[in-house]
This record gives structure tokens, C-alpha cells and sequence, in this order.
């Protein structure tokens, strides 16, 4: 996760969970990277700085991440 919110440009990613759940990464400040777990914010409206709501993630639970296409991210 560290690499791909590191790329420049930046490329949108999907991670997906054990329990079926995925989320899509679209800005990288809206993850914060912790040893065991991230958590990932949703911004109040698309570009704004300030988070709506955030939720908490566990790296063991992490089945998959793919980087999205442009055009998959935006219709996300």
C-alpha cells in the first residue's frame, strides 16, 4: 500500500477483503498507514481536504489490491 500511494502520478487502487468488502483508494490523503492496520477517510464532497468519515482496516484481512484504470476510478 505504501508503494502505490507513493507513485507519482498517482493511480487509483481497490483493496480487497476477506469478508468480501473492497474499498477504493482515490486520493492518497485519505490513508494513514499504522503497523498493523490503516485507516482510510472518505472526504465530505470528491477533492475536499476535510473527512466525512473514516473506518479502520487490518492488513491480515487484505485478499487482493489491484490499481484501477482512470476511467474504472472515476465510476467508482
Amino acid at each position: 500500500i505504501d508503494e502505490l500511494l507513493g507513485k507519482r502520478p498517482f493511480q487509483s487502487f481497490k483493496i480487497y477483503f476477506s469478508d468480501g468488502t473492497s474499498v477504493v483508494v482515490k486520493h492518497p490523503e485519505t490513508v494513514f498507514l499504522g503497523i498493523n492496520n490503516f485507516i482510510h477517510g472518505t472526504p465530505v464532497r470528491e477533492g475536499a481536504r476535510i473527512l466525512d468519515h473514516r473506518n479502520y482496516y487490518s492488513y491480515n484481512q487484505i485478499v487482493r489490491i489491484e490499481e484501477l484504470e482512470p476511467k474504472e476510478a472515476q465510476s467508482v
